[in-house]
């Protein structure tokens, strides 16, 4: 229907030019995580901030949106936010993971990454620390 097509290539074209995208406090796990990721994410080729945060997308939800990324999306991102994502130490492994990979192929994966937030997460200290350590390491801002 003419409607629907209008709509979706309106969403698109809006996503496609966005360089912020706020889904703070949506309420989104997982799944709906997962939905934005394939349907969506893909077309953030200007997208310059990504916050989810205060979503309880849990460790699973960080691997998600880790694993996307890997694939190059977003290219332009400087600041990834997970304040508040009931992420877990299990899921401040997943981003530190992907931190680490990232810093082998930075022309590919988010060349101008320069920003993490990882707070209020129910982390332990260590892997706290550990997290503050690696972003040093490779150039980043840690808000822990």
């Amino acid at each position: 229907d003419l409607v629907a097509f209008l709509y979706q290539k309106t969403a698109v074209t809006t996503i496609q030019g966005a360089a912020l995208l706020k889904f703070n406090s949506s309420g989104w796990g997982p799944e709906q995580l997962m939905q934005f990721i394939d349907q969506w994410l893909p077309h953030c080729e200007k997208l310059e901030a990504i916050s989810f945060a205060s979503n309880p997308i849990g460790p699973d939800g960080a691997k998600m949106l880790c694993d996307s990324l890997r694939l190059g999306h977003c290219p332009l991102a400087t600041f990834l936010n997970f304040f508040n994502n009931q992420i877990g130490d299990e899921g401040l492994a997943h981003v530190a993971a992907f931190l680490k990979e990232r810093e082998q192929d930075k022309a590919r994966i988010l060349p101008r990454l320069n920003k993490v937030r990882v707070g209020k997460n129910g982390t332990s200290r260590d892997a706290i620390e550990a997290f503050k350590v690696l972003c040093k390491r490779y150039g980043l801002k840690c808000e822990a």
